[in-house]
């Protein structure tokens, strides 16, 4: 990964004070079902300007296919077998004490709030820490299994309120929006979606009898008889349906930070955690079961002042570089060492420095998008519990991390309430940027072998490192005490035994 020692930071330049940073995270949402990403249906006609507005990058990559872990990588700048909560969903927390965008920011006297809407991602996993506020109350409750959530009407409501209270002053603001996750119940049908069709979209699948989605509907995605066929184009679209509500509602947060003096100075910065699967390995709507690119590839966007306007940027980037990005828009230095002692990789790694390093990077998303570095040919890596993988310069390699007689896969996965699948290895090239989403698709051609070889050696040497972090983490010595009832919540979701 490449090293910017050097900040660019313009919005600071000349004496100007250090912007605000509002922080906007929209859980399962594929880069891919955005129109300004390539969907034909206007899914996001507001989030598309909004973006524009600033700098727009088309290929980056969550580190994780959970939402807990990746939120974890954001907020840490680590790849998810690098802070304690690893490439799990809700069965470890950030260890006390961790420094996170939030714990930093606090500690350099900017106000600090949060409003979230996913249970999984709740103050006992750790992220709480350093915020203000955190509200983390969830009044709505997802179809067919006991979990509360929060809908993005509610989610911006309350951030309006939060940041009515802030503005005027430096802040740091988080708010994760819970649409499009599954179950795909829109609270209104979307107009504009009238017409849109799937090419795969008269495949009929049957309701599971498990969350996994592996050719079937996932059992917590059932639908009321006549709410909805089987097949997989009205899933899809109520999926963008989704999109599209979230959308609308999401515009009057982008109204008032135009609208409101004392926000101007705010850069945004809007991402995902994850993707969805919409067929890749027979899977559908579901994630976490790989890092297939549907699951990985996530949008990302920087608006703001000293951010460049109307810019793209098509290297491959990973959302755990916001960490370093928002630290530097905040004028705040980075850790001068790396949490939880994992210094200690750069001095115990075999064949001398690290090539790739898994520690938080000085790899600035604003440096990338003023050409202060291009990051091409820079890996980036993506984990789930049952597969890694990686992409470099549009070729993507994902693999599993157990051998197909390995004794884990006989284990169930908690997520989906069924077994581990052993998908084995691709490689890919990626569809080219500005081509038509193929359903089901992460490319189809092969690279060559030359290539296939450089990427798994990038691979191995990765396993390698997360297997000496693990040790020296001995990951779950920071889990955070559980309230009974959001363990039995969790427990219902399949995120912990």
């Amino acid at each position: 990964m490449a090293i910017v020692l050097a900040w660019l930071i313009p919005a600071c330049a000349g004496g100007a004070a250090p912007p605000s940073v509002l922080l906007i995270t929209i859980d399962t949402l594929r880069a891919d079902h955005l129109s300004g990403y390539g969907n034909p249906a206007p899914t996001s006609p507001a989030l598309d300007a909004f973006m524009r507005r600033g700098t727009v990058f088309r290929r980056a990559f969550a580190p994780a296919s959970y939402t807990a872990p990746s939120h974890a990588s954001i907020f840490t700048g680590l790849y998810p077998s690098f802070h304690t909560v690893g490439p799990y969903n809700g069965g470890f927390a950030v260890a006390d004490g961790s420094d996170t965008l939030a714990t930093l920011a606090s500690a350099s006297g900017l106000a600090t709030g949060a409003v979230i809407s996913n249970p999984v991602l709740s103050r006992y996993l750790g992220l709480a820490a350093g915020f203000d506020t955190y509200d983390d109350d969830l009044p709505d409750h997802e179809l067919n299994r006991p979990s509360g959530q929060r809908d993005a009407r509610d989610a911006v409501d309350k951030a309006l309120e939060r940041l009515d209270v802030m503005a005027g002053g430096q802040f740091f603001f988080w708010l994760h929006l819970q649409d499009p996750h599954g179950p795909y119940t829109p609270e209104r049908t979307a107009e504009r979606l009238a017409g849109a069709t799937y090419a795969d979209g008269d495949l009929e699948l049957p309701v599971g009898r498990d969350h996994s989605g592996y050719r079937a509907i996932p059992h917590y995605q059932r639908l009321p008889p006549g709410a909805a066929s089987g097949r997989v184009g009205d899933y899809k679209l109520r999926y963008d349906a989704e999109i599209a509500f979230l959308d609308d509602e999401i515009r009057r947060l982008f109204a008032r930070l135009d609208e409101d003096p004392r926000l101007q100075n705010t850069v945004v910065v809007i991402t995902s955690d994850h993707g969805e699967a919409m067929g890749i390995d027979d899977f559908y709507f579901a994630h976490s079961h790989s890092v297939g690119h549907g699951q990985v590839h996530v949008p990302l966007a920087l608006i703001g002042p000293g951010v460049p306007v109307g810019h793209e940027v098509r290297a491959e980037v990973s959302t755990r570089d916001i960490f370093p990005t928002v630290l530097g828009l905040l004028d705040i230095s980075l850790p001068k060492e790396p949490p939880n002692g994992l210094a200690l990789l750069q001095r115990t790694g075999a064949g001398g420095p690290m090539a790739l390093t898994p520690l938080p990077s000085r790899q600035s998303l604003l440096a990338a998008a003023t050409g202060a570095v291009s990051g091409s040919g820079s890996p980036v890596f993506f984990e789930s519990t049952n597969q890694v993988g990686v992409v470099v310069d549009g070729t993507l390699l994902r693999r599993d991390r157990f051998a197909p007689d390995d004794p884990a896969w006989r284990f169930d996965n908690p997520n989906s309430q069924s077994f581990w699948k052993p998908l084995g290895e691709r490689a890919r090239l990626l569809p080219a940027i500005g081509e038509p989403p193929t359903p089901g698709a992460e490319g189809s051609t092969q690279p060559d072998a030359t290539t296939l070889e450089s990427l798994r050696g990038l691979l191995d040497r990765y396993e390698a490192y997360a297997a000496m972090a693990g040790r020296l983490l001995n990951r779950g010595s920071g889990r955070a005490a559980v309230d009974p009832g959001l363990a039995e919540t969790l427990r219902a979701l399949g995120y912990v035994r």
